[in-house]
């Protein structure tokens, strides 16, 4: 783990992490870089972990900097201590984080594998993250397993006679896998139904959006139309897994409302 070999003062004042980060805050030496969104103190121990989960992922096939160091000593007191008696000893070492602040920078790899490493490493700091140097339409590369069976070429026969079966899993399971993935049954759901869906939050958008501004006079209607959107999802759900019970939409009925003085509303 990081940590300095030497320091001019031992024992550190806390601090303050207000602002933004002037400097460290864009690409140096790589083509990716992952960069902070929030303020934190991020340990040496987090900043270990995160690059080991980055460099197991991409296999060392590319080169990750890490662009921050651990020079803020913490100290802590033991417990039940009484108050005074001067400051506690160090426990460990961290690095002040602000906002802006490029953490891990990654070369010689794709922008999903950059993008999927990234997330992997997002999941071991304390603060919140964002990418640079990859578009926002790439897609994460999936997670490559290390271990596993070992996959025969085209044309080989494994254990069992058939053609591309995987070794080490029965020859049923290899068949169904060599037919291809079976659909999942369930009709789709129909066009009047994918209507009324999208004119539900549509109207639920307006009346939230009116709601920000003020403009609401009735806060009841947001919660109708929560009702029936909820009962339009549930339709399709049960048509998508069941297509036997399928039942022609219908509208909701509007459900009968009370005033004050005893009267209803239809």
């Amino acid at each position: 783990m990081l940590l300095p070999a030497r320091v001019k003062y031992r024992k550190l004042h806390r601090g303050r992490r207000t602002g933004v980060a002037t400097q460290g805050n864009d690409l140096a030496f790589g083509e990716f870089g992952l960069q902070a969104s929030e303020a934190a103190w991020m340990t040496n121990r987090q900043i270990e972990a995160a690059r080991r989960v980055m460099t197991r992922f991409v296999r060392r096939g590319g080169k990750v900097f890490i662009r921050v160091f651990p020079d803020k000593s913490v100290t802590k007191k033991p417990a039940e201590t009484r108050m005074g008696s001067g400051k506690g000893t160090p426990e460990g070492w961290v690095v002040v984080i602000k906002p802006g602040r490029v953490l891990f920078e990654m070369g010689g790899v794709t922008p999903e594998m950059a993008k999927r490493a990234f997330q992997l490493a997002a999941y071991k700091l304390p603060m919140r993250t964002r990418t640079l140097g990859i578009k926002s339409g790439v897609k994460a590369a999936a997670d490559v397993k290390i271990k596993g069976p070992a996959e025969l070429k085209p044309g080989e026969v494994a254990e069992g006679g058939i053609p591309g079966a995987i070794a080490g899993v029965p020859a049923v399971a290899a068949g169904a896998a060599a037919n291809g993935p079976k659909a999942a049954p369930g009709a789709a759901p129909s066009i009047d139904l994918q209507k009324k869906l999208k004119d539900s939050r549509q109207e639920l958008f307006n009346l939230r959006f009116q709601m920000a501004t003020g403009q609401l006079q009735n806060h009841r209607q947001i919660r109708h139309v929560r009702e029936d959107l909820a009962q339009i999802l549930t339709t399709i759900h049960l048509t998508e897994r069941n297509p036997e019970l399928a039942v022609a939409p219908e509208a909701p009925a509007p459900k009968a409302r009370r005033r004050r003085g005893g009267e209803e509303k239809a």
